[in-house]
């Protein structure tokens, strides 16, 4: 996706090119370098669907009732570039939670990993 960068070198060149004459190679040269470096930036950045999140439990395959559970979600990021990323970990209505918003925001450097911890706490079964 274009940067706002790549929109502020194509208005700087717009006005170049209204005043015609020379200054319109002025205006081509400006919007030209502009979309070569936003492809260049492209190239180097990769593509962002390769980052990977895997949520991993600290038991093997369940959650302990009415207990704080340690919950890791891990972030991949095997791409040139440093990413930002917002992970959303929404456990059921019916958890505790240890932080109140189930979304994060976190920025991984260039082929990197990183892990955000939750504790969520399974409701108790209620009595039959």
């Amino acid at each position: 996706m274009p940067t706002w960068r790549l929109f502020a070198a194509l208005l700087l060149a717009a006005p170049f090119g209204a005043f015609g004459g020379p200054l319109v190679l002025l205006a081509t040269a400006i919007g030209g370098l502009a979309v070569l470096g936003a492809i260049v930036d492209w190239l180097l950045a990769g593509d962002g669907r390769r980052i990977r999140a895997e949520r991993r439990l600290a038991s093997v395959d369940k959650l302990s009732l009415g207990a704080w559970n340690l919950v890791e979600v891990h972030l991949d990021n095997p791409t040139a570039r440093a990413q930002r990323v917002q992970v959303r970990d929404q456990p059921p209505v019916s958890f505790g939670l240890d932080q109140p918003r189930p979304l994060f925001q976190a920025t991984l450097d260039a082929q990197s990993s990183r892990s955000i911890t939750r504790l969520p706490q399974p409701a108790r079964l209620a009595p039959l």
